[in-house]
């Protein structure tokens, strides 16, 4: 008869001694014990297992299925549902319900792909990841920048740092590399410069413009009266009522009405001495016919280095060469600024 379900066999005739051996129960013996020899495991591997193979629990020291070579070597149970591989009677694989378990280093020849890996441990960088377990945190290990207002350039082999330039200056490229530089004359040759704050050296200078000779240096317009051929203040006088500039004088300050036809004029910025000079014309409209008025300077006035005093008379008709206070005179001074 077969084995009875947990690999007990039993003898299906019982021989008893003194008593014939018929054939028939002989045989039959043989033939059973024949049948579970073919239906038993051959060593020499001709059979294989036609159900489970059910082996013993082992531990990780005496695995359950092992080598007869190696017995420390092989499979074993750690619990329900949770399989070991022990290696020299330590385990190094750990598979279970919640997925598979690695102790020591995992390693492989081919490309590693799976639908979903997940990783707990952050990879270091010498193992090809962060060490960090965020993009920005990430992105920061990796990057060579350590300072605010770093970037990252490339030289002939690698991505490195370029140390943030100092004030007012520019990111500018030899071709080849970049770094930080100022704008100097000798650079700006073509090209369209929008805005810049222009270095000293190539911005006109008060002594530039008053020795009127430098020609590589730019003239921003807070220097450009400082020239010896420009006006350095001027306006349009009305002398009536209570004199005063029309809107639109040009270095000009107080005046002070001296009397008809007298007026002293101040400037806004002094001259350096009394060096300087002017020009200027009158106009006076008395009746329907036009008469010319002129200005001067007052003779008997003062002439100093932040004030003159002028005077302004009829040319023409029946006051000619009267003081006479004029509705328009212009005037232009030049010289040296202090």
């Amino acid at each position: 008869m077969p084995r009875n379900g947990s690999g007990v066999m039993s003898i299906p005739n019982v021989l008893v001694t003194g008593t014939p051996i018929t054939v028939e129960p002989h045989n039959s013996n043989n033939t059973d014990i024949a049948s579970e020899v073919t239906n038993s495991l051959a060593l020499d591997g001709q059979s294989q297992m036609s159900g489970q193979f059910k082996a013993a629990a082992g531990t990780v020291g005496t695995p359950g299925i092992t080598f007869g070579s190696d017995l420390d070597t092989g499979l074993y149970r750690i619990g329900g549902d949770n399989v070991g591989v022990a290696c020299a009677g330590a385990k190094v694989l750990d598979i279970g319900t919640s997925g598979l378990g690695v102790t020591g280093t995992l390693s492989a020849s081919g490309a590693l792909s799976a639908a979903s890996l997940a990783i707990t441990a952050d990879l270091p960088i010498t193992e090809g990841g962060t060490g960090q377990s965020t993009a920005t945190a990430a992105f920061n290990a990796l990057s060579p920048v350590t300072t605010r207002g770093d970037i990252i350039t490339r030289d002939a082999s690698n991505n490195i740092r370029l140390a943030i330039g100092a004030a007012d200056t520019l990111l500018k490229s030899d071709g080849t590399d970049l770094s930080y530089g100022k704008i100097a004359a000798a650079n700006v040759t073509d090209g369209v410069l929008t805005h810049a704050k222009l270095a000293s050296a190539v911005t006109a200078t008060q002594a530039n413009m008053e020795a009127a000779s430098a020609t590589d240096v730019f003239v921003p317009p807070g220097r450009q009266h400082f020239h010896p051929g420009h006006p350095k203040a001027g306006g349009n006088l009305n002398g009536t009522g209570t004199p005063a500039f029309r809107s639109g004088d040009y270095g000009m300050g107080a005046v002070t009405d001296n009397g008809t036809g007298l007026y002293t004029v101040a400037f806004d910025t002094a001259f350096a001495d009394t060096n300087y000079w002017l020009t200027g014309w009158g106009r006076l409209d008395i009746d329907s016919t036009i008469h010319m008025g002129a200005l001067t300077a007052n003779s008997t006035g003062t002439k100093a280095a932040g004030s003159i005093s002028v005077k302004s008379f009829s040319v023409g008709g029946g006051s000619a060469g009267a003081d006479v206070d004029l509705s328009e005179m212009g005037m232009s001074f030049w010289g040296d600024y202090a």
